[in-house]
């Protein structure tokens, strides 16, 4: 009784000590989320404004060349006029050998467009590059009248040589952007993306008397304007999934490596009172047989020496338990296969666990079909998986049936070896199938452990199934029962 009270006055503690880390850790991982979230919204502020600064970009540049194709193609009379005036001065400086041109320059738009922009008084002003055709406009552009399709073509020249190729539409609007004529959908326009300003583009004319003022939208930039930021977007992204991937699996292993330590703790304490029982229980056997006053009759002498046996037998069990864990975990563990009959190897398994079968009131049917069936494997480590899984049946009965009923199945199915051991006990929760395997884990109800153990078995036996290549699964049902099944593949 006193050893029941220290057991559940270490778990309370116990269980005070994980609650006040579960409260400090819950603290971190808010201050942690935030700051994620922090510097992810950081991370879109900055994308964002990198999208806007390369759609503004794109507007400005569009603007420049609109009212470049202006020129060139002669669309908007104030523009060609002013043009061709700074043309006829520049040819008359050339011919009288006043201004030297290099034909195959590529430099000189630049110095002869700021001659340009200072001639034109008429109150359109614009950064126009490529005033003339090498040396100006000559007779032939001055004189001809371009099509939308025409201007649209010309534009896209321009556009091409900054480094645009987003696909482009244009439209003719009056004062009021109402439009005229488009090269598109009137509705797909009016939705671009990019749309230029009506306050940067001048009067045109073109073909066919259409008159107005020219737009330039893009409706689908978004991939064109994201594509610009890629190199940003790209590394903001991929830091950002390595900061969360980091710190999600920081938290999972912290949680597991957390909950590994508890179930230690909790296991090396169970250990410790384990221990503790079969040892005084020995000690005392042995000073009532060193009892001089009293010396012991033959009968007590050989009670004593069962009760010694039996706990030393119990402590045998549980030490082995340990060292085979210990053992798989290192890798230490070799197997020796050879041929052996399922029906007989089954059958000394049962007859080694008769006794507790007994003690429980267990009802045992064993059925192997063939009856002949023979298995080439590891004797002695499958017999400790059966008597593990034998053992988990008995420990879980359930309290309110007078007999708890284990079915013991042999079968070839589908050429692998399956074998199953089912039972009426009190079965487990869905929420705990998946953790039953784990090293340590016991299932719990309230503070305590309805069943004692060490959370060794079900693992132990887990990892015997994968050293012989195959698998132990589970099927449960709460209040109904459970049913384990070691399946080998290729049996042969």
């Amino acid at each position: 009784m006193q050893q029941s009270h220290l057991r559940l006055a270490g778990r309370l503690s116990l269980r005070v000590s994980i609650q006040l880390m579960d409260l400090k850790l819950k603290r971190l991982v808010i201050v942690t989320c935030l700051a994620m979230a922090g510097i992810i919204a950081v991370q879109v502020f900055w994308i964002y404004t990198a999208y806007v600064n390369q759609k503004n970009k794109l507007r400005t540049v569009t603007e420049e060349k609109l009212i470049l194709t202006q020129v060139l193609t002669g669309a908007s009379p104030s523009v060609r006029s002013g043009a061709q005036s700074i043309a006829v001065s520049i040819l008359g400086e050339v011919s009288n050998g006043l201004l030297q041109i290099d034909k195959n320059s590529t430099l000189e738009h630049a110095d002869l467009m700021d001659s340009a922009l200072m001639a034109i008084s008429n109150g359109d002003t614009g950064i126009v590059k490529d005033v003339l055709s090498r040396i100006g406009l000559d007779s032939s552009t001055a004189t001809k009248q371009f099509s939308l399709i025409d201007f649209k073509n010309v534009l896209a020249k321009e556009l091409d040589k900054a480094g645009i190729g987003a696909p482009f539409e244009l439209a003719v609007v009056d004062a009021k952007e109402n439009i005229i004529k488009t090269t598109s959908n009137k509705l797909n326009f009016k939705n671009a993306t990019v749309l230029t300003s009506l306050e940067t583009s001048l009067p045109v004319h073109l073909k066919d008397k259409l008159s107005g003022r020219i737009l330039v939208g893009y409706p689908d930039a978004t991939w064109y304007l994201m594509h610009g930021i890629g190199n940003i977007l790209y590394l903001s992204v991929v830091l950002a999934l390595i900061c969360i991937g980091s710190f999600s699996l920081m938290l999972s292993l912290f949680y597991k490596q957390k909950r590994l330590s508890a179930i230690k703790t909790d296991f090396m304490s169970n250990m410790t009172h384990e221990l503790k029982t079969p040892i005084s229980t020995i000690s005392i056997a042995l000073e009532l047989l060193q009892d001089e006053v009293e010396p012991p009759t033959p009968s007590k002498k050989r009670e004593y020496f069962q009760i010694a046996a039996s706990e030393l037998k119990r402590l045998n069990q549980l030490l082995t338990k340990v060292l085979r864990m210990a053992a798989f975990e290192k890798m230490q563990v070799v197997l020796n296969k050879e041929h052996f009959k399922v029906k007989d190897w089954i059958n000394d398994v049962v007859n080694a666990t008769a006794t507790l079968m007994e003690s429980k009131q267990v009802d045992l049917m064993m059925d192997v079909n063939p009856e002949d069936m023979e298995l080439y494997a590891d004797e002695r480590q499958l017999a400790s998986l059966l008597h593990n899984l034998l053992e988990n049946a008995v420990k879980y009965r359930h309290p309110d049936k007078a007999l708890l009923h284990v079915v013991i199945k042999a079968r070839i199915i589908n050429n692998q070896f399956v074998l199953s051991v089912g039972d009426n006990g009190i079965g487990i929760a869905t929420k705990y199938q998946d953790k039953v395997f784990d090293k340590f884990y016991r299932v719990t109800s309230g503070y305590e452990h309805d069943t004692k153990g060490y959370g060794l078995g079900l693992s132990y036996a887990k990892e015997i199934a994968h050293l012989h290549g195959g698998s132990l699964q589970l099927q449960s049902v709460m209040n109904e029962g459970t049913t384990f099944s070691f399946i080998l593949p290729q049996h042969n």
